[in-house]
């Protein structure tokens, strides 16, 4: 839930396009246990073209295929065994995969002891690092997704406008479909946040190709980063870094 959210121009420039739906919802418990419910879905085109990719390159040293896209399974066998060999402290309460319309669908859940232990655990499906929990100098927790400084279109506003149109225009055909939904459900009152839509207890972001606010979205998404500030009330979390992520910083809401 962070850095495969923000990157989304690495799939379109390896060639799988938008041919991409993702969605996940992170309930943060006020015991510090965490719940992913996680579904994702690629066209079997998009799907071949990768692997074909994949190939090439690991047949030919010179050719590199670099990408901040997500590195996701479609295989359930693989995905279990992925998550398993992450470490303990998770448990898979369901994965399905299927095929549909030309499409492989991933629906996953699982909860984990800890925010440490479920971030770790989806790191292949989907999560890339960068999250972190501190709490600032007010007191309130600050939950940091990471990752947003890469967003494609993060840096749109330092080019001209045709220039900036003409992008967008590529962009939106190469992108065509995508369609990527985060939800986080936290156990204080939110006090403030990045998300584009919001109630008493969650916060959401949605990135939609056929959106005419997309590009905007994701330019205000690099600018701002994506984080809730929630009240400590109550709550003990146990403070938390992953790979990448932002130094618990003092002053960390969002402007």
């Amino acid at each position: 839930m962070s850095r495969w959210m923000l990157t989304l121009a690495g799939l379109a420039l390896i060639g799988a396009g938008g041919c991409m739906k993702l969605e996940q919802e992170l309930t943060l418990n006020a015991d510090g246990s965490a719940d992913i419910k996680m579904s994702y879905a690629m066209s079997e085109q998009a799907i071949a073209q990768l692997e074909a990719m994949k190939q090439m390159a690991e047949k030919n040293p010179d050719v590199k295929m670099e990408s901040s896209g997500p590195n996701l399974i479609f295989d359930e066998a693989k995905i279990r065994a992925d998550i398993e060999k992450k470490g303990g402290g998770v448990e898979i309460k369901s994965c399905k995969v299927e095929t549909k319309d030309g499409w492989k669908h991933v629906t996953l859940e699982l909860h984990g002891k800890d925010l440490a232990a479920a971030v770790k655990a989806t790191e292949s499906s989907g999560n890339k690092g960068g999250m972190s929990l501190s709490k600032n100098a007010d007191g309130n927790y600050v939950l940091d997704m990471g990752g947003t400084k890469d967003m494609a279109g993060g840096d749109q506003g330092k080019k001209d406008p045709q220039q900036k149109a003409q992008e967008q225009q590529m962009m939106k055909a190469m992108m065509a479909g995508l369609r990527v939904v985060i939800k986080v459900n936290v156990p204080g009152d939110v006090v403030e946040t990045t998300a584009f839509d919001k109630d008493k207890r969650s916060a959401s972001w949605v990135l939609d190709i056929e959106d005419p606010k997309f590009f905007d979205k994701g330019e205000e998404l690099g600018k701002k980063g994506a984080k809730v500030v929630f009240s400590a009330k109550g709550l003990d979390l146990k403070e938390f870094k992953s790979e990448g992520g932002a130094a618990p910083a003092k002053d960390a809401e969002p402007k």
